[in-house]
């Protein structure tokens, strides 16, 4: 790596930046090898969003610098105005004071207890899914996971026999939204709008979207109770401390938000995982005997998404593999990496793709091990650098969601069927990507199910 620069003159362009776009044509079409080589070139690297330098932070010192605060504060006011009129002022795109007194309101509906009662339907779920699984023969997982990661989050978020407008509007549109908020997240805004069609239907899906939340945040809040769902929590919570609570505005920005992080992130990591094992027998039949002996025959129930060591070190192999590819920061005044200082208004991004793809931190980096993550393992594996839900006070309030549903997903899938991939041969380095948003996952996994005591050799 080249030595630390002193002054922002000295911070190296990445190769291949173009006048007036910079490096957008990467990071729109093809961002993993970019973003993953960025930390050949230096500890801080300049990269062209537009005519604009964006500073990347490639080392995971600096990440949680940055994340822990200690380089400065940040925000993304300047980031979220391309999509605002979807996301409007979620935690995601809050910062300073706003986004603490925010974390701190929605906390409750993530609490451990609280993500116990969720649980309950997550095998409930997985079983009706699997039975609309074709088995014996090839098929295209991708549409099938979507559909289960989409019935989790909505389960979780809103009651069926109270919102079902909401839910079918944000289940069928969120994914066109989610796709045009990455393209103008990466593009200019005037050149972003200048896509005519597509700008005028972002406007008018996100419109009816929110109108949707809206109606049924008021119907909610006409009736008050608690429906054991993550809008009630929302809806119901007042803090102790100080009285406050959420208005219907910041109730429908919090639900887009979760939309946004709750569909394509677990749906993507799931596929990712059922490519991760088809293509790695002997961590498929340690994941699949693990589940034999602690569920068992009867039912995948809540408590066992934390009683399943091997399946949840696949999952976090998986998740090192198929992370995020970016995150980025307004600098709000003076921020310094390193020994670098920067003034305000910069821009500062940092992949996770990057760290869990650099070797200083996970040697064989393109490797699937699940097995660097046992104790003992520590060379293989550096527990700082493992960020797939971000670091500091930018940390998803979602993680323990998320590993709860997925585990639990992953047991129901692996107790009833063995996963055997269906690419003629291919290595498992060969498969594609697509990004959505800011979350990647493979562009085709193709399996087929076999019910276990078929076991076919792989």
């Amino acid at each position: 790596m080249a030595a630390f620069p002193k002054r922002p003159a000295d911070v190296p362009w990445a190769p291949g930046r173009l006048p007036g776009i910079g490096h957008a044509r990467q990071l729109i079409t093809d961002p993993l090898p970019f973003v993953r080589s960025l930390p050949t070139y230096g500890p801080v690297v300049k990269v062209g969003l537009g005519p604009r330098p964006l500073y990347m932070a490639t080392t995971i010192e600096l990440v949680r610098d940055v994340g822990l605060g200690r380089a400065g504060e940040f925000h993304r006011d300047n980031l979220i105005e391309p999509v605002a009129p979807f996301t409007g002022r979620s935690l995601v795109t809050l910062s300073g004071s706003d986004h603490r007194r925010r974390r701190r309101l929605i906390a409750p509906a993530f609490h451990r207890n609280r993500i116990a009662v969720y649980a309950e339907s997550y095998a409930e779920i997985a079983e009706q899914w699997l039975g609309t699984l074709p088995v014996g023969t090839p098929f295209e997982a991708t549409p099938y996971v979507d559909k289960l990661a989409i019935d989790t989050l909505m389960a979780s978020l809103i009651r069926a026999d109270v919102g079902a407008d909401a839910r079918s509007v944000l289940s069928s549109k969120s994914p066109e939204l989610l796709a045009e908020a990455s393209i103008r997240t990466i593009l200019p805004v005037a050149v972003a709008e200048l896509r005519r069609g597509a700008h005028r239907r972002f406007l008018d899906t996100s419109d009816r979207m929110r109108a949707e939340a809206k109606n049924v945040v008021a119907e909610y809040r006409r009736h008050g109770d608690d429906r054991g769902d993550l809008l009630s929590t929302l809806v119901n919570h007042v803090d102790p401390g100080t009285g406050e609570f959420l208005g219907d505005e910041d109730i429908v920005d919090e639900l887009v938000g979760f939309v946004m992080g709750g569909i394509e992130s677990p749906a993507g990591m799931l596929l990712a995982f059922l490519h991760e094992l088809t293509h790695s027998p002997s961590a498929r039949s340690e994941v699949i005997d693990e589940i034999d002996d602690v569920v068992g025959s009867g039912p995948v129930e809540a408590h066992h998404a934390t009683s399943l060591p091997a399946t949840r070190r696949a999952l976090m192999e998986t998740m090192r593999l198929w992370t995020s590819w970016i995150t980025l920061l307004d600098a709000r005044g003076e921020i310094r990496l390193g020994d670098l200082t920067l003034g305000g208004g910069v821009q500062i991004g940092m992949s996770p793709q990057a760290i869990h793809h650099d070797p200083r931190n996970f040697p064989r980096p393109a490797a699937f091990e699940p097995h660097r993550w046992l104790p003992g393992h520590e060379s293989e594996a550096r527990d700082t650098a493992a960020i797939p839900f971000g670091v500091g006070v930018r940390n998803c309030p979602a993680d323990l969601y998320s590993w709860s549903a997925l585990t639990i997903q992953a047991a129901a899938i692996l107790q009833n069927f063995v996963p055997v991939a269906q690419d003629d041969g291919a290595p498992r380095t060969a498969v594609g990507y697509t990004t959505k948003g800011v979350g990647i996952r493979p562009n085709s996994v193709r399996i087929s199910l076999f019910p276990r005591g078929a076991r076919p050799a792989r």
